[in-house]
């Protein structure tokens, strides 16, 4: 994981490295945490159960791969390649019917 704490650091990042390191049907492995965010790539199986609970930052994912829905409080939204789902601070959501392997880019805002 990289710290960026002082806003002056570049990074670049392999997803295929990261995504390598995750193993079984749920993994999320952070690879950034800075003063105004942190980053991570989530991994959801075939089918898998999404644990999540609310966040206390708002949040960004990023479709990478695979198939599936967001279910939120507020309605169910398509998660598919390509996608990129806002989800505000505390609000309760979770991945379900999930065909295909989901890879997901998280950005958590501070």
């Amino acid at each position: 994981m990289s710290d960026a704490d002082d806003g002056k650091n570049v990074s670049g990042f392999s997803v295929a490295s990261i995504s390598a390191g995750l193993s079984g049907p749920v993994g999320y492995a952070e690879f950034l945490n800075s003063t105004h965010l942190r980053c991570g790539i989530y991994q959801l199986g075939a089918g898998a159960e999404d644990p999540q609970s609310p966040h206390d930052e708002d949040e960004i994912y990023y479709v990478i791969a695979g198939r599936g829905k967001l279910v939120t409080d507020n309605g169910i939204l398509s998660a598919g390649a390509g996608e990129v789902l806002y989800i505000g601070a505390g609000v309760r959501h979770r991945f379900e019917s999930i065909e295909e392997a989901l890879t997901l880019l998280v950005v958590f805002a501070r």
